[in-house]
Protein backbone atom coordinates (compact mmCIF):
# COMPACT_ATOMS: atom_id res chain seq x y z
CA UNK A 1 0.00 0.00 0.00
CA UNK A 2 1.37 3.35 -1.13
CA UNK A 3 1.50 5.89 1.57
CA UNK A 4 -1.38 8.10 0.82
CA UNK A 5 -3.24 5.07 0.36
CA UNK A 6 -2.44 4.03 3.83
CA UNK A 7 -2.71 7.82 5.25
CA UNK A 8 -6.21 7.65 3.52
CA UNK A 9 -6.64 3.92 5.29
CA UNK A 10 -5.54 4.85 8.60
CA UNK A 11 -7.71 8.29 9.16
CA UNK A 12 -11.00 6.38 7.21
CA UNK A 13 -10.19 4.31 10.52
CA UNK A 14 -9.92 6.46 13.20
CA UNK A 15 -13.06 7.77 11.64
CA UNK A 16 -15.15 5.03 11.91
CA UNK A 17 -13.64 3.87 15.58
CA UNK A 18 -14.22 7.34 17.03
CA UNK A 19 -17.98 6.68 16.84
CA UNK A 20 -17.96 3.00 17.77
CA UNK A 21 -21.12 3.13 20.65
CA UNK A 22 -21.38 0.40 23.00
CA UNK A 23 -24.58 -0.97 24.99
CA UNK A 24 -24.81 -1.45 28.56
CA UNK A 25 -27.92 -3.39 29.31
CA UNK A 26 -29.16 -3.12 32.75
CA UNK A 27 -31.88 -5.07 34.71
CA UNK A 28 -33.57 -2.53 37.32
CA UNK A 29 -35.37 -4.91 40.07
CA UNK A 30 -38.24 -3.66 42.39
CA UNK A 31 -37.07 -1.82 45.08
CA UNK A 32 -40.27 -3.04 47.43
CA UNK A 33 -40.51 -1.68 50.40
CA UNK A 34 -37.27 0.16 50.53
CA UNK A 35 -38.65 3.31 48.27
CA UNK A 36 -41.22 3.73 50.77
CA UNK A 37 -38.74 3.89 53.76
CA UNK A 38 -36.43 5.84 51.94
CA UNK A 39 -38.43 7.35 48.96
CA UNK A 40 -36.21 9.45 46.22
CA UNK A 41 -33.66 6.91 46.63
CA UNK A 42 -30.68 7.78 44.47
CA UNK A 43 -28.32 5.16 46.57
CA UNK A 44 -30.70 2.29 45.30
CA UNK A 45 -29.50 3.50 41.83
CA UNK A 46 -27.23 1.52 39.14
CA UNK A 47 -24.70 4.02 38.74
CA UNK A 48 -23.42 4.27 35.54
CA UNK A 49 -19.70 5.11 36.40
CA UNK A 50 -19.38 1.67 37.20
CA UNK A 51 -19.73 1.07 33.31
CA UNK A 52 -17.06 3.91 32.03
CA UNK A 53 -19.88 6.40 31.71
CA UNK A 54 -18.15 9.99 32.59
CA UNK A 55 -21.07 12.63 33.24
CA UNK A 56 -18.43 15.45 33.78
CA UNK A 57 -17.64 14.87 30.45
CA UNK A 58 -20.31 13.63 28.66
CA UNK A 59 -23.53 15.85 28.42
CA UNK A 60 -26.32 13.71 27.56
CA UNK A 61 -27.19 10.04 27.52
CA UNK A 62 -29.31 8.10 25.13
CA UNK A 63 -31.33 5.31 26.11
CA UNK A 64 -34.13 2.53 25.32
CA UNK A 65 -36.15 1.79 28.50
CA UNK A 66 -38.85 -1.23 28.58
CA UNK A 67 -40.73 0.26 32.09
CA UNK A 68 -44.83 0.54 32.85
CA UNK A 69 -44.24 3.50 34.82
CA UNK A 70 -41.70 5.08 37.71
CA UNK A 71 -38.54 5.01 36.15
CA UNK A 72 -36.02 7.11 37.82
CA UNK A 73 -32.83 8.56 36.43
CA UNK A 74 -30.76 10.89 38.89
CA UNK A 75 -27.73 13.57 37.87
CA UNK A 76 -25.98 13.86 40.64
CA UNK A 77 -23.10 16.31 41.88
CA UNK A 78 -21.73 12.93 43.44
CA UNK A 79 -20.44 10.14 41.07
CA UNK A 80 -21.39 7.01 43.63
CA UNK A 81 -25.11 9.00 44.09
CA UNK A 82 -24.72 9.74 47.93
CA UNK A 83 -28.00 10.71 49.19
CA UNK A 84 -26.68 13.79 50.62
CA UNK A 85 -25.52 15.29 47.15
CA UNK A 86 -27.21 18.00 45.12
CA UNK A 87 -28.87 16.16 42.19
CA UNK A 88 -32.39 16.41 39.65
CA UNK A 89 -34.09 13.12 39.48
CA UNK A 90 -35.68 12.40 36.14
CA UNK A 91 -39.04 10.46 36.63
CA UNK A 92 -40.17 8.77 33.25
CA UNK A 93 -43.48 7.00 33.29
CA UNK A 94 -44.43 9.13 36.71
CA UNK A 95 -48.51 9.63 36.89
CA UNK A 96 -49.64 6.04 36.26
CA UNK A 97 -47.12 5.87 32.79
CA UNK A 98 -48.14 9.17 31.60
CA UNK A 99 -45.23 12.21 32.13
CA UNK A 100 -41.89 13.23 32.48
CA UNK A 101 -41.57 14.61 35.71
CA UNK A 102 -37.97 16.92 36.47
CA UNK A 103 -37.01 17.11 40.07
CA UNK A 104 -34.12 18.98 41.71
CA UNK A 105 -32.92 18.25 45.18
CA UNK A 106 -30.99 20.39 47.62
CA UNK A 107 -32.58 18.98 51.11
CA UNK A 108 -35.86 18.21 50.27
CA UNK A 109 -37.30 17.29 46.60
CA UNK A 110 -38.95 20.45 44.67
CA UNK A 111 -40.54 19.56 41.10
CA UNK A 112 -39.58 21.80 39.28
CA UNK A 113 -40.84 20.75 35.56
CA UNK A 114 -43.54 18.28 34.11
CA UNK A 115 -45.24 17.27 30.73
CA UNK A 116 -47.13 14.46 29.34
CA UNK A 117 -45.03 12.05 27.23
CA UNK A 118 -46.29 12.80 23.90
CA UNK A 119 -47.71 9.28 23.13
CA UNK A 120 -49.76 8.78 26.39
CA UNK A 121 -47.33 6.44 28.02
CA UNK A 122 -44.60 4.15 28.68
CA UNK A 123 -45.23 1.83 26.30
CA UNK A 124 -45.03 -1.14 29.05
CA UNK A 125 -44.11 -3.98 26.53
CA UNK A 126 -41.69 -2.85 24.32
CA UNK A 127 -38.30 -0.39 24.79
CA UNK A 128 -39.09 3.09 24.34
CA UNK A 129 -35.70 5.39 23.30
CA UNK A 130 -35.00 8.33 25.47
CA UNK A 131 -32.28 11.04 25.79
CA UNK A 132 -31.18 13.48 28.83
CA UNK A 133 -28.91 15.99 28.33
CA UNK A 134 -27.40 18.70 30.87
CA UNK A 135 -24.52 21.50 30.35
CA UNK A 136 -24.62 24.84 32.32
CA UNK A 137 -27.60 24.02 33.74
CA UNK A 138 -29.84 23.33 31.24
CA UNK A 139 -31.99 20.02 31.89
CA UNK A 140 -33.15 18.57 28.64
CA UNK A 141 -35.61 15.82 28.12
CA UNK A 142 -36.72 14.10 25.10
CA UNK A 143 -38.22 11.07 23.01
CA UNK A 144 -35.91 9.06 20.62
CA UNK A 145 -32.22 9.11 20.36
CA UNK A 146 -31.29 12.07 19.18
CA UNK A 147 -30.17 14.79 21.46
CA UNK A 148 -32.53 18.08 20.73
CA UNK A 149 -35.55 15.92 19.46
CA UNK A 150 -38.96 15.26 20.42
CA UNK A 151 -38.01 17.77 23.39
CA UNK A 152 -40.76 16.92 26.59
CA UNK A 153 -38.69 19.45 28.91
CA UNK A 154 -36.48 22.23 28.54
CA UNK A 155 -35.52 23.78 31.96
CA UNK A 156 -32.67 26.11 32.99
CA UNK A 157 -31.70 25.80 36.48
CA UNK A 158 -31.00 29.42 38.31
CA UNK A 159 -28.69 27.62 40.45
CA UNK A 160 -26.95 25.29 39.00
CA UNK A 161 -23.89 22.49 39.87
CA UNK A 162 -21.65 19.98 37.97
CA UNK A 163 -22.92 16.88 37.31
CA UNK A 164 -20.43 14.02 38.12
CA UNK A 165 -22.73 10.87 38.41
CA UNK A 166 -25.43 9.30 36.74
CA UNK A 167 -27.68 6.79 37.81
CA UNK A 168 -30.59 4.61 36.82
CA UNK A 169 -33.58 2.47 39.19
CA UNK A 170 -37.32 1.87 38.85
CA UNK A 171 -40.17 2.10 41.58
CA UNK A 172 -42.17 0.69 44.06
CA UNK A 173 -43.70 -2.65 42.14
CA UNK A 174 -41.77 -1.97 38.87
CA UNK A 175 -39.09 -3.81 37.05
CA UNK A 176 -37.08 -1.66 34.59
CA UNK A 177 -35.21 -3.33 31.49
CA UNK A 178 -32.45 -0.54 30.15
CA UNK A 179 -30.51 -0.38 26.93
CA UNK A 180 -27.89 2.82 27.63
CA UNK A 181 -26.13 3.81 24.67
CA UNK A 182 -22.45 5.01 25.51
CA UNK A 183 -19.95 6.39 22.80
CA UNK A 184 -16.61 4.63 22.72
CA UNK A 185 -13.24 5.89 23.01
CA UNK A 186 -10.11 5.34 21.77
Amino acid sequence: MNKFAERKYNSFFVDISASFVREIWIHTPDTGDSVNLVPNAPELSHPLNQYGFNASQDYSINFDLKVCRDAFVYLSASPVMNKHAVLYEVCIGGNGGNRILLRRNDATFQDVAANELGDGSTQCGSFQPYWISWQNGNIKIGKGLSVDNEVVIDWRDPNPFIIHGVGVRTGLGQIGQWIIHMKGKH
